[in-house]
């Protein structure tokens, strides 16, 4: 005869592990980033930072929690790349979704591909929020890129990272948006 308490927990472990499928696979339909897919893993978070993202969270490990300098850095539950930050470049909501609606199209004839993260890591400050982020390598990126310089007059591509973790403070990240960005808000980590 089975044991039934083994089977209860064995059921249980199993839908607790499809729990957590369903929460990674759902993290870009977080109502608080309030997203719009566009294509194969790339959303538009419309109603929050305006950002044209790849979700990673399912292609990245969540990290462990760390203290840098004595601040408590916790994962991100949702980890994306952002590539376009659509409202620094706009003037309107038409002609944010004019720009969302040609990269949808493009998205249907071409794939963007996570192929692996970058072996530096930055702490990043900017006010009181504080983050550790990673560049990110994507397949397909240099023609979407120059797809969407296309679309954007004076569209500069942003440095390539994902928010691995951040401070209590933190909602989303710290924007950096670009290699200046970079420079002005993170310093590499070492070690």
């Amino acid at each position: 005869e089975p044991d039934l308490d083994l089977v209860r927990a064995a059921v249980a472990a199993s839908v607790d592990h499809l729990r957590e499928l369903d929460k990674a696979e759902d993290a870009a339909d977080d109502p608080s980033m309030a997203n719009i897919k566009l294509g194969k893993g790339v959303w538009h978070a419309a109603d929050s930072t305006g950002y044209i993202a790849l979700d990673l969270t399912r292609e990245i490990p969540e990290p462990e929690m760390r203290t840098v300098e004595g601040i408590e850095l916790s994962p991100k539950t949702e980890r994306h790349c952002s590539l376009v930050a659509v409202r620094d470049y706009v003037g309107d909501r038409d002609e944010e979704q004019s720009i969302v609606d040609a990269v949808k199209n493009y998205l249907q004839e071409h794939d963007l591909r996570f192929t692996g993260l970058g072996d530096e890591r930055y702490l990043c400050r900017k006010d009181d929020r504080v983050t550790i982020i990673a560049p990110v390598r994507i397949e397909g990126i240099d023609e979407f890129f120059g797809f969407v310089q296309t679309l954007i007059d004076g569209y500069e591509p942003p440095f390539l990272h994902v928010t691995l973790l951040k401070n209590a403070t933190t909602k989303h990240g710290i924007s950096v948006n670009s290699a200046r960005d970079l420079a002005q808000y993170c310093e590499k980590l070492t070690g």
